[in-house]
């Protein structure tokens, strides 16, 4: 995954659900609790959000813990970020010491309708 200025989050978060298609990015603006929403402001682009950081590609492995690629780019690319998957009702639920090949499995068996092939 590309990570610089000129990218848009939305671009960044299709790129990582091709790969984790039951997960989601949440991007944070500085020194702000809630995430950006991409459906409201859907031009935000890196520039828009990181604090510092530099450009550079991030390798995208589902054996990576959550809170190691959270860490990464807060502080190589200087973005506020959590990977989390949708729990229901009930928002989002993050579980930084779980692989991604693990968050991805189990989300997708909290789906409705799952039919596996």
């Amino acid at each position: 995954m590309r990570i610089s200025d000129k990218r848009l989050l939305k671009e960044l978060q299709a790129e990582f659900r091709s790969d984790f298609p039951f997960l989601e990015m949440e991007f944070y603006k500085p020194d702000d609790l809630q995430a950006v929403s991409l459906i409201f402001e859907p031009g935000l682009r890196v520039s828009d959000v990181r604090s510092g950081g530099s450009d550079g590609m991030l390798v995208l492995n589902g054996n990576l813990r959550c809170a190691a690629i959270e860490q990464t780019m807060a502080d190589v690319f200087g973005l506020q970020m959590n990977v989390s998957y949708r729990k229901g009702i009930y928002g989002h639920f993050n579980a930084k010491g779980k692989t991604l090949t693990e968050l991805n499995y189990h989300a997708m068996h909290m789906a409705e309708a799952v039919t596996i092939v």
